[in-house]
C-alpha cells in the first residue's frame, strides 16, 4: 500500500484525514487495488483487521471476492513485544513503555477477539515468535507450504 508510484498511497490517505485514521472503506479499497495488480493472485495482507470495523468493512466489500487461505499470527508475550519494541523505536514521539503497554492493551481489546474468531473457524496459523528470527522465518515457510501457498 506504500506504493511510490501510486498517487493513492495509505501516507497520502492518512495525510487527507489529519493523521486520523483512514475509514474502512478506504483501506478497504487501497488494498482491493493493491491486490489487483498483483500477478498470480495471491498476496499477505499484513496487520489487517484490526477490529471488528475492519472485519465488518471487509467482509462488505471483499469476502466474496477473495479466497481467505488462513490468517498468519505470531505469538508474542507483552515483555518480549516491549523489549522488541523498545529496541527498534521508530523515532515517533510516543515510543516508550507506558505508550507500548497501552498499545498492546488495545490489541488485546481490539484484536484479540479477530484472532479467536478467525482460530475458532480453523483458519488460524500461530507462530512462536519469540525465538531466533531464522527460527521465526522457517516456522512462517512451513505455514504457507501447508496448502501450497509459497
Amino acid at each position: 500500500l506504500r506504493d511510490p508510484q501510486d498517487p493513492q498511497t495509505v501516507t497520502d490517505r492518512v495525510a487527507h484525514y489529519g493523521g486520523t485514521i483512514v475509514p474502512v472503506a478506504i483501506t478497504v479499497k487501497l488494498l482491493a487495488n493493491a491486490m489487483k495488480k498483483v500477478p498470480n493472485g495471491q498476496f499477505l495482507i499484513d496487520g489487517f483487521p484490526r477490529n471488528e470495523d475492519n472485519v465488518a468493512g471487509w467482509n462488505k466489500d471483499m469476502n466474496d471476492k477473495v479466497n481467505l487461505k488462513f490468517v498468519l499470527f505470531y505469538e508474542c508475550d507483552e515483555d518480549e513485544c516491549l523489549k522488541t519494541s523498545s529496541s527498534s523505536q521508530r523515532g515517533r514521539s510516543d515510543d516508550n513503555v507506558d505508550s507500548f503497554r497501552k498499545r498492546i492493551q488495545t490489541y488485546i481489546n481490539s484484536t484479540m477477539p479477530i484472532v479467536n474468531s478467525f482460530k475458532g473457524r480453523g483458519l488460524l496459523r500461530s507462530i512462536d515468535a519469540g525465538s531466533d528470527p531464522e527460527s521465526v522465518f522457517l516456522l512462517t515457510q512451513k505455514c504457507f507450504e501447508k496448502d501450497g501457498s509459497e
